[in-house]
Order: C-alpha cells, then structure tokens, then sequence
C-alpha cells in the first residue's frame, strides 16, 4: 500500500520524505527522500525521520502482539517531530469490543491518534485484496492450476 501511494505522489511531482525498515526492498521513487528505521518501536529514529513532515501516511505494521505499541509510539514519535496531520489506515468495524484482533489493534491505534496527534484523518478499508486468496481453498472436484496461481 505505501508503495502504491508513493508513486501515485512522484507522479504528481509532490515532495515526500518515505519512511521505511529496509530500503533494499523498496524500489526507487523518484525524487523521495528515504530513511531507515528498525521499526514502529524506534521512537527516537521515527522522530528524527519525520522532523519537517506536516502530514503522515500511517500504514499499520503487521500484525502481532506489540502491534498497537508499536504504533502509538510512532505516533507519540511523529507528533513529536512536529507533524500536524496523521492520516491512518484503518479497518471497518473497529469497535472497542471486537472479537477480531486486527479490528481491534485498529480501533486502539484510533483511539490513540484521537488522543494526541492535532488532526487526523482514519481511513477505514475493509480488506487488502492480495490477503483474500489465503481466505479461500481450492474449489471441490476442481483440479489446481499448474500455474501455481491462485483461485
């Protein structure tokens, strides 16, 4: 998803500084500026990244136990930096008693960024399409594709 948003960004000639864990991974956009960082829990580097950024696209980490740490040191991190907009991608549904992890990792993440970051914005998708095929099987009396791609 960052990747498609900063292409999109070069596209329109606009400035963006991209924050990432490894650069070797991501292909070149012309015109970014790139820093490395270890990850969503190193807010000394997050914040030395994003010192002069105004708005910050936060593309939510994997999912896993730290997670909603994770990114609220992030935010504390970019708040800190002097960043006014955060602009986060969330999940539909997310309600403070869901059953479903990812859900609720979001609606925690929301509710730190309501709490501290000056203005946001929570964009609520639904689901990553590359994830949909790990969802379903092959179907029933239906021989694989030798292709190796999926459904």
């Amino acid at each position: 998803m960052g990747g498609r948003v900063a292409r999109r960004l070069a596209s329109r000639g606009l400035a963006q500084r991209l924050i990432v864990r490894d650069p070797k991974r991501m292909e070149a956009i012309p015109g970014a500026d790139v820093h490395a960082i270890a990850g969503y829990q190193a807010g000394t580097e997050v914040r030395r990244a994003l010192r002069g950024v105004g708005t910050m696209l936060l593309i939510p980490a994997t999912e896993g136990e730290g997670r909603v740490g994770d990114h609220r040191t992030t935010v504390e991190a970019a708040v800190a930096a002097g960043v006014r907009h955060i602009v986060h991608l969330s999940f539909i549904g997310a309600p403070p008693d869901c059953t479903f992890t990812l859900a609720l990792d979001h609606w925690a993440t929301e509710q730190d960024i309501r709490r501290i970051a000056p203005a946001y914005t929570l964009l609520r998708m639904n689901m990553y399409l590359d994830f949909m095929p790990k969802l379903a099987g092959p179907i029933p009396g239906t021989p694989r594709p030798s292709s190796g791609r999926c459904w």
